[in-house]
C-alpha cells in the first residue's frame, strides 16, 4: 500500500506544478501580448522572443520541469500581423518517471492581442485644430506621427548602458515610474529614461485627443512635431 501511496502524492504533486508552470507562462504570454500590441510597428519575432524571456525570468516562471529549462520554451509559432499579434509558447513538459518509452508530454500555449495604435478613425478631426497628449506626457504633439507617440523599443544589457545613447545623443537616466533595476533594460530612441520592465507605465503610450486651444494653455509644445507652430 505504501509504495501505491507514494506514486499517488507524486502524481498529486506532478499535476500540481505542471498546472502552477503553465499558468506562470500563460501569466507572461499576456503581458507580452498586451505590450506588443501598442508598438506593432517595432515588433518582430526577435523581439517577442526577448520579451519573452526578460519577462519569464522577471516572474520566476517554474522550468525545471520542462525539456531544456527556459531555452526551451520556443516562440516559432508566433506571428505579428496588421490586426493582431498571435503569441504560441510550445515546450515540453518532463514526466517525474518515463512512461511508455516517453520523457514527456507536448505542450503549446496560445495568446491573441489586437493592435491598438490609440487613434479611433471615426473621429473627425480638423487639421490644424487637434492635438495629441498622452496619460504621463507633459507636451503636445501635432501629429500622431511623431517619434515620441510611435515608440522603437530596445532592450541593453546592464553593462552597455552607460555606453548608450537615444537620437539625441544624450544618455538615459533611470525611469521614476519602475526605478529600472535589473541585468536588462528597456529604451527609446527618443526617449532620455531607462526601464526595468516593459510593463512600465513609461513604455506605454495611452493618446487621446484634445482640442488645440486646451494642449496650448495645459502642454508645453513637443519639440520634435510641434515647435514650429
Amino acid at each position: 500500500m505504501l509504495p501505491l501511496f507514494l506514486v499517488f502524492c507524486m502524481l498529486v504533486l506532478f499535476c500540481m506544478k505542471t498546472i502552477y508552470t503553465q499558468w506562470k507562462v500563460g501569466c507572461v504570454l499576456n503581458e507580452v501580448a498586451d505590450t506588443a500590441a501598442l508598438y506593432e510597428d517595432q515588433i518582430d519575432n526577435a523581439w517577442l522572443n526577448a520579451a519573452f524571456y526578460a519577462m519569464a525570468l522577471k516572474e520566476d516562471v517554474p522550468t525545471e520541469n520542462i525539456v531544456g529549462g527556459l531555452a526551451g520554451v520556443t516562440l516559432l509559432q508566433s506571428s505579428v500581423d496588421d490586426l493582431r499579434i498571435s503569441l504560441s509558447a510550445d515546450y515540453i513538459i518532463l514526466y517525474p518517471i518515463s512512461l511508455l518509452g516517453k520523457q514527456g508530454f507536448y505542450v503549446s500555449q496560445r495568446r491573441t492581442s489586437r493592435i491598438w495604435n490609440g487613434y479611433d478613425p471615426t473621429q473627425a478631426e480638423e487639421k490644424g485644430n487637434i492635438a495629441y497628449v498622452t496619460e504621463y506626457g507633459t507636451v503636445y504633439h501635432l501629429s500622431l506621427s511623431c517619434p515620441h507617440l510611435s515608440l522603437s523599443i530596445r532592450s541593453v544589457t546592464k553593462d552597455k548602458l552607460v555606453a548608450a545613447r537615444n537620437s539625441s545623443g544624450r544618455t538615459y537616466k533611470k525611469c521614476p515610474m519602475c526605478n529600472g533595476n535589473g541585468d536588462t533594460y528597456y529604451v527609446t530612441s527618443w526617449g532620455d529614461c531607462y526601464h526595468g520592465s516593459l510593463s512600465c507605465p513609461g513604455l506605454k503610450r495611452t493618446i487621446r485627443t484634445i482640442s488645440l486651444e486646451e494642449a496650448q494653455a495645459t502642454y508645453s509644445p513637443c519639440k520634435k512635431c510641434a515647435s514650429e507652430d
